[in-house]
């Protein structure tokens, strides 16, 4: 069971990101090691070609992985993206972009997810990505 719902993931953004919290992805399934956001493409997400863009791509993989991190840890703000490797496999093109990630590794220190991002228009991955979080140091 997971330590934290899709509500607690989502209130918890909405509170440490106010400025940007309309951008966000929005959590919608959670398990233990594994987090599901969902984002409704905006005009401005979208690339010359209809294409939604790699920086919105990439803001999907981190965001999912965190939600993934705190399935785990616990609401825990402080863990810190160290890596995020992303390959771009085809066009990403749709209205509704989805992130899944999932805990591949942990360590003491540290959580590695894979994150496949999809489409409404076609459920084989637009991209995939490994991301490393590392956790703050406990006293």
């Amino acid at each position: 069971m997971p330590k934290v719902s899709p509500d607690d993931i989502n209130q918890a953004m909405k509170i440490a990101f106010p400025l940007n919290h309309d951008d966000l992805a929005e959590v919608i399934e959670t398990r233990k090691g594994y987090a599901r956001t969902r984002l409704l493409v905006k005009p401005h997400y979208i690339r010359p070609g209809e294409y939604i863009s790699g920086p919105t791509q990439m803001g999907m993989v981190d965001h999912a992985a965190y939600a993934a991190v705190f399935t785990l840890t616990g609401l825990e703000l402080m863990a810190l993206t160290a890596n995020i490797n992303i390959d771009f496999l085809k066009p990403c093109q749709g209205s509704v972009v989805d992130a899944r990630a999932t805990i591949i590794e942990t360590g003491k220190r540290s959580l590695t997810c894979e994150v496949i991002i999809t489409t409404d228009k076609n459920f084989n991955p637009s991209s995939r990505a490994r991301v490393k979080y590392v956790l703050p140091r406990t006293s």
